[in-house]
């Protein structure tokens, strides 16, 4: 039986695209993705193991496929799910392509423009917005409408949005990239720089922690065993990314 705790998603999808599926390496998009979710997850692993550390949110970790196809893998997902974990999930966290920089801002946290629950949602925006001033990280907040006929889906989270669940996604671009054109052949591992995909990984570690732990200041929890470990992050980077 499903322990109906109040939880937080963090979701990635874990594919990639190219004209030739061989080449489709996807490092950073969204290769990247998929190793924050399995560090956060170890992380997160390590503070639960012990019930003194254990926040007031179960924290739940989901890697989906056909990312660059609408991300129907999460549609499905949503679909099959027990509607008692849909019914706990209080937010949801999608990561994307997290191992390249801007060269205007250093990451974007796209979140619905019109949510169903605005306090909920100010809530979330004022907790990321404050971890990034915490950790030095420029972050700008980006609100977009959510055209539910529209046959393309241009973020992850807006899955989420539909079914009126409360979701953001945190990626290193503004604007959406067209639907098939989420892998090639210069997507690869040694083009990535591992240094900002760890401080990544950090910061929405960081912010999560916030959340599930209802801190109103920032906790630096990330660091001596709790710290995001910068040669898994290369080997795993490594293995997808090639």
């Amino acid at each position: 039986e499903f322990d109906e705790t109040p939880t937080v998603a963090v979701v990635a999808n874990y594919d990639s695209f190219a004209a030739a599926p061989g080449l489709a390496y996807g490092a950073d998009n969204n290769a990247s993705g998929t190793i924050a979710v399995l560090e956060m997850a170890r992380v997160f692993g390590r503070l639960y193991s012990e019930f003194r550390t254990q926040g007031i949110y179960s924290v739940l970790f989901l890697l989906t496929g056909a990312g660059r196809n609408n991300f129907a893998g999460t549609k499905r997902w949503i679909r099959k799910a027990d509607t008692a974990v849909l019914e706990s999930l209080e937010f949801v966290l999608c990561l994307e392509s997290l191992a390249t920089e801007s060269e205007e801002k250093s990451l974007y946290l796209h979140i619905p423009q019109d949510p169903s629950d605005p306090a909920s949602h100010q809530s979330i925006v004022d907790t990321f917005t404050d971890t990034a001033k915490q950790t030095g990280l420029d972050l700008e907040i980006v609100a977009s409408k959510l055209n539910v006929t529209a046959s393309i889906v241009r973020w992850h989270h807006e899955q989420f949005t539909k079914k009126h669940i409360l979701a953001a996604t945190l990626a290193s671009y503004k604007e959406p990239r067209p639907q098939f054109s989420g892998g090639s052949i210069f997507d690869q591992s040694s083009l990535l720089s591992k240094k900002t995909l760890v401080r990544n990984i950090k910061f929405a570690a960081e912010a999560v922690a916030r959340i599930i732990y209802q801190s109103p200041r920032y906790l630096d929890l990330m660091k001596a065993s709790n710290a995001v470990s910068e040669p898994f992050v290369a080997s795993l980077s490594n293995f997808l990314g090639n």
